[in-house]
């Protein structure tokens, strides 16, 4: 349920409409996004050495990025107010340039980084991934595994899978003709979800079990979008009351 929770916070889809809303301005590289709910408001900045995203900030925690060549390698995670990082993602690619697996590390006992979890991926013929595992090293137990479907550019179905390869819910999704916004923001790119080309308009769960109804923010997930005019997301509006304000440069 927990992939439910982030996935609805994290994803911001819009409701179809013939004319969507355009603001007279330009810029197609995110410097921050401004959310809100009707709890609280909370801040990802986003900063740039020439046109490379180099550091990430949010409200508890700065994450760096380490590049080889064009390719990011490693997202290092730093707790605001410390002096170095206490968690990274280690990111392995495929000769082809997709991603292999991406290795989650925190500091042990004596201070050094050790891997507690692997996300795994799998690829069909395409090139487009069709499977994830995630692994936990301690016993290489499979905690998790999420199947994924395309129709063209885009993700058209997951379904999720429980430790013991027990179908526990599926996410159905629908897209805009925009661009997604989210292959931008480091912190995503283990998400398959923001691979797609496009922005998700709307996400319907279905679960036999009926836990939706009660763990999830909304069984139908909705947003309303206003573009810019290089066709980026500025302001999103989501139906379980949460919004987002997004620049670029």
């Amino acid at each position: 349920m927990k992939d439910i929770i982030l996935l609805s916070l994290s994803l911001f889809v819009f409701s179809c409409s013939l004319f969507p809303e355009t603001e007279d301005r330009y810029g197609t590289q995110l410097e921050s996004i401004e959310f809100s709910d009707r709890a609280m408001t909370w801040n990802e900045d986003f900063f740039y050495d020439s046109n490379r995203m180099t550091t990430m900030k949010s409200s508890d925690k700065i994450y760096e990025l380490v590049y080889e060549k064009d390719r990011i390698i490693e997202i290092r995670s730093i707790k605001q107010g410390a002096s170095s990082a206490n968690s990274k993602d280690s990111i392995l690619y495929n000769e082809n340039g997709t991603i292999q697996a991406v290795y989650n590390m925190s500091r042990n006992a004596d201070n050094r980084f050790v891997t507690f979890r692997v996300n795994s991926f799998e690829y069909d013929y395409l090139q487009q991934m069709v499977q994830r595992w995630h692994i936990k090293i301690s016993s290489q137990d499979t905690i998790s595994s999420n199947k994924y479907f395309w129709k063209g550019s885009n993700i058209d179905k997951v379904e999720y899978y429980n430790s013991n390869n027990g179908l526990e819910y599926t996410s159905f999704f629908n897209y805009d003709n925009k661009l997604n916004y989210r292959r931008q923001i480091p912190t995503d790119l283990q998400d398959p979800i923001s691979w797609s080309e496009n922005n998700v308009v709307k996400i319907k769960w279905e679960d036999p079990s009926g836990r939706i109804n009660i763990d999830c923010a909304c069984e139908t997930c909705r947003f309303d979008y206003t573009y810019n005019l290089d066709n980026y997301p500025v302001e999103i509006e989501m139906n379980n009351g949460t919004s987002a304000r997004l620049n670029y440069r």
